[in-house]
């Protein structure tokens, strides 16, 4: 099946979950191939499904790629690569925004510029399109680590400053959209009502700092049961490639 569309639509590479490019996403959600031919579709969480439900791949994650050390790597392409500020190719992109080498060794993370908000819900500083922990006014105060904390220079020492919240979307426990986040760590309803605050670690609070949501979906998946090492370790690799951080089973020996 071959799909046409504008050439002047906006292009989002699509890659596999080797982080080659497969393809390329066009404005109604459609993934055609680089000859268009129909691969699938965007699902809401940015993975790519095919007409028969299995998972081929995702989007370019967008953002900037901070290292295992907590140094900025690089910046990364529409088609997936990961380059540094000389402009040498060190990695490519996982669907999941995991960073690999030509190895296929985890070597960092892409995470989105957004602000670091700390335990009490207030803003601590920023991070930057170059990967820098900055304060409001742009001066560098410490760094950031692949998984989104933010450590503030202290002497010789870093101290956990606060978490980075790039996403702005809130859902509730149910998995519902209920709001949005705004500059101030603030928590509005799509009435522009508060309806809470976010802290560092993700989860929103009303005003009796009971939790009503959260700033991501928590997935846990797994089989019912596994017999061995070998096949829970198969399962969990897989889900791992997915994004999927928490694993569950029930272990059976026969």
């Amino acid at each position: 099946m071959v799909v046409a569309f504008s050439a002047h639509a906006q292009e989002i590479t699509a890659i596999d979950f080797n982080g080659s490019p497969i393809g390329k996403v066009i404005p109604d959600g459609k993934v055609v191939s680089f000859d268009n031919k129909l691969l699938g579709n965007v699902t809401a969480d940015s993975l790519i499904v095919n007409s028969k439900g299995e998972l081929v791949g995702g989007v370019v994650p967008q953002g900037v790629a901070i290292g295992n050390d907590a140094k900025f790597l690089g910046k990364v392409g529409n088609d997936g690569s990961v380059r540094s500020a000389s402009g040498q190719i060190i990695g490519n992109s996982l669907p999941n925004g995991l960073v690999v080498n030509e190895y296929f060794e985890i070597i960092g993370q892409i995470i989105f510029p957004g602000l670091v908000y700390n335990d009490e819900g207030k803003i601590s500083g920023r991070v930057t399109g170059d990967g820098l922990y900055t304060n409001l006014a742009g001066v560098q105060i410490g760094i950031v680590t692949p998984d989104g904390y933010a450590y503030r220079k202290v002497g010789n020492d870093h101290i956990l400053d606060g978490r980075l919240i790039s996403s702005k979307m809130v859902v509730s426990l149910n998995g519902e959209f209920i709001g949005s986040v705004v500059p101030g760590g603030q928590v509005t309803d799509f009435n522009s009502e508060l309806i809470g605050n976010i802290k560092a670690n993700g989860f929103v609070y009303d005003s009796n700092n009971e939790i009503i949501g959260s700033k991501e979906k928590i997935i846990i998946a797994g089989p019912c049961t596994f017999a061995s090492y070998e096949e829970a370790y198969s399962i969990a690799k897989e889900l791992k490639k997915l994004g999927i951080k928490f694993f569950r089973a029930g272990a059976y020996k026969g």
